[in-house]
């Protein structure tokens, strides 16, 4: 059981992330599907790399087998990430270059971008 404990970030925080896509909803298995979802969702939600499992199975009131399980699905399709491994690099868009153009040169841009082109 401590070795299957660990903890994990959530990698797409924010909302609920298509788990049908993913194929993680109404998968045939050991357990009920409304279980396995409930641990889905709970697994999820306290994803922070702060909780331990063990800790989301006492907070849930399920097993920790179920939880772990979750887990591992969630991890499989690329919801989740273990707290200790390191968070691969966002790559960062180069910044705008805007030459020091006259008011009428910036109002033509500006208008050019209002209609879908970028000049």
């Amino acid at each position: 059981m401590l070795e299957g404990n660990g903890q994990y970030v959530n990698l797409s925080p924010k909302g609920e992330p298509l788990l049908g896509k993913r194929g993680l909803y109404g998968a045939v298995g050991g357990m009920s599907p409304a279980q396995r979802e409930q641990a889905l969702l709970w697994v999820l939600n306290q994803s922070d790399g702060t909780r331990p499992l063990l800790e989301v199975a006492r907070r849930s009131g399920m097993e920790f087998q179920v939880i772990r399980e979750a887990a591992t699905a969630l991890e499989g399709a690329g919801l989740l990430r273990p707290a200790h491994a390191r968070a691969a690099p966002r790559r960062r868009r180069p910044a705008a270059r805007h030459k020091s153009t006259s008011g009428a040169a910036r109002a033509k841009r500006k208008a050019s971008v209002k209609r879908g082109r970028r000049q």
